[in-house]
């Protein structure tokens, strides 16, 4: 007798695992179809970088700074390459194995997949070999693409170090500084990529860009076509043989910093004074701080005279004799600047110093990348004041400079100067905007009146040690120095000569400095122009004052 009731329930448990499957199969072909699909494409395609960092560095007026290379890549996926050869010819396999060898002997295909390890093998090449292998047609499992590289040969200069995230040994850059800032910032942007879809017989087809449309990139304060003049100067056969000269120049009002540059940017970057101890002594340049202090604190006037005698303990080779002390700021005489600093004591020189920026790093860059200077107060230097007034015993990084200039023609306000301008989206919108870190007011807008008008003179005067660097119809000012410091000696094959103790016997070196400002077309502009290792019987004043004058010239189209 037939169980209705048990068929009955065998049907609805069958019927119930029915729609339970046609609900699952449902559920994979809608819901889970699009993820399956991606999964399954991703197994069968490949993706490739083509840029070495995922975001642009951008000049203030949008244009591209980095330089870059192209490099080119050829890849194989081993597992697709012995799978889908076996119809290819003979011919274009040998001559795919052998233009790579021709290339690099160490690129040896044969070698390469007898190994255990499977999966994908990347062969770096010349644009050459890259189209001898792009010619060849019939290969599978082989695809190669072109990709851009920071020219890293330059690599002191500003955007180079900016854009890496390793120190000089490979290690990672740890802590606050400002390229972990700019890494932080764009740690959500993605990676331009170039994907190549494989066929089931693992043909590669074309390769399709991915630009990423969400990315921020860097635009720094920098102007690509000031900085291009300024190298110009730098660049002419007349100054060949300065091992090194650097350039800052930053709006004065906002501390936006427009150049940052230097003759050779294989070396160290002088204006950071990178790789060095701790900075460069500024000479007489610091006696702008100096003045200012004085005639801020009321200690001296402008016309208060002193004397200049020549003595075995003061700074002044040769007597300068009676001077008013703006005679004194505009002959650059040491012994009269020694004598006002130690009315104005050394603690209160450093307290001015310190407001306008020195010995504090200015971009906060990692390591010995930036120097942040330090100054000595030697009590048996007549109260440590005697040196420090005319710019010894003291280092900074030659970016610093700008500080004190920007103080005086801001009508006494310090403005600290910066480089990161703002992050942009692709569409070249503002997404985040920086403004300087500190302002504040330094010297009484009266005094700084006082002291635009001495940088002046320093310029315009006959017996000014800044003549040099006059320009027919520009407001320009500012301030030279000579200062001396001591190095080991080198011997004639990059040595490093040593005494009979085994101790490394030094040389006095000499650099030339001129800080000061110019004005056009309304707007004032602070810079300093530092040129290492000059010749003793020369100075700031016959070196970098020149510099600052063609410079001007040159950026500002005025002859």
């Amino acid at each position: 007798m037939i169980d209705k009731k048990g068929i009955k329930k065998l049907g609805i448990c069958f019927g119930t695992i029915f729609l339970v499957l046609i609900g699952k199969l449902l559920y994979i072909q809608i819901i889970k179809g699009e993820n399956l699909s991606v999964m399954a494409e991703a197994q069968h395609s490949h993706t490739g970088n083509i840029s070495e960092i995922n975001y642009m560095v951008l000049d203030d007026k949008g244009k591209s700074l980095l330089k870059t290379d192209d490099k080119y890549k050829i890849v194989i996926d081993t597992v697709d390459f012995k799978r889908n050869n076996s119809s290819t010819p003979m011919e274009e396999l040998y001559a795919f194995r052998y233009t790579l060898k021709n290339y690099n002997k160490n690129y040896d295909i044969a070698v390469d997949l007898n190994s255990d390890k499977e999966g994908k093998r990347y062969y770096d090449v010349d644009k050459e070999t890259y189209d001898k292998i792009n010619s060849l047609n019939n290969i599978n499992g082989v695809y190669s693409y072109k990709y851009n590289s920071i020219d890293r040969k330059s690599s002191w200069n500003i955007c180079n170090m900016l854009t890496s995230s390793k120190t000089r040994d490979g290690k990672d850059k740890e802590g606050d500084c400002l390229e972990n800032t700019i890494a932080e910032y764009t740690s959500a942007n993605k990676s331009s990529t170039i994907v190549f879809a494989t066929d089931s017989q693992g043909k590669v087809q074309e390769g399709i860009y991915n630009i990423p449309k969400d990315n921020v990139n860097l635009k720094l304060t920098i102007n690509d076509s000031m900085e291009e003049k300024v190298k110009e100067v730098l660049e002419q056969e007349k100054y060949k043989k300065y091992s090194q000269i650097g350039v800052a120049l930053c709006d004065s009002d906002t501390g936006k910093i427009r150049v940052l540059t230097q003759k050779d940017n294989s070396k160290p970057n002088i204006m950071l004074a990178s790789a060095t101890e701790n900075g460069y002594s500024p000479g007489s340049i610091f006696k702008t701080i100096v003045l200012g202090a004085a005639l801020n604190e009321g200690i001296v006037s402008l016309d208060d005279k002193f004397t200049c005698e020549c003595k075995p303990n003061l700074p002044c080779k040769t007597s300068h004799g009676t001077l008013t002390v703006e005679e004194a700021f505009t002959k650059s005489c040491n012994n009269i600047f020694a004598e006002i600093g130690n009315k104005l004591g050394s603690k209160k020189i450093i307290e001015y110093a310190k407001a306008q920026g020195l010995f504090s790093k200015v971009l906060n860059l990692y390591g010995d990348n930036e120097a942040q200077g330090d100054y000595v107060i030697s009590e048996v230097d007549e109260g440590g004041a005697t040196n420090i007034s005319i710019g010894q015993n003291i280092r900074i990084e030659p970016l610093q400079a700008l500080g004190m200039i920007n103080t005086v023609v801001n009508n006494g306000v310090y403005v600290k100067p910066y480089i990161m301008g703002s992050l942009e989206d692709n569409d070249f919108n503002t997404v985040k905007e920086f403004q300087t870190s500190e302002k504040q007011q330094v010297i009484k807008t009266s005094v700084a009146t006082i002291m635009k008008n001495e940088l002046l003179r320093v310029v315009r005067d006959e017996n000014g040690t800044g003549k040099a660097a006059y320009v027919k119809n520009v407001e320009l000012g500012g301030k030279t120095g000579t200062a001396t410091r001591m190095e080991p000696k080198k011997d004639d094959n990059g040595g490093y000569l040593k005494d009979d103790k085994g101790n490394s016997v030094m040389e006095k070196r000499y650099d030339g400095w001129f800080a000061g400002y110019y004005k056009y077309k309304g707007k004032n502009y602070s810079m300093v122009v530092f040129v290492e290792n000059i010749a003793n019987e020369e100075s700031g004043g016959t070196i970098a004052a020149p510099i600052f004058k063609e410079i001007v010239e040159k950026v500002t189209d005025i002859k």
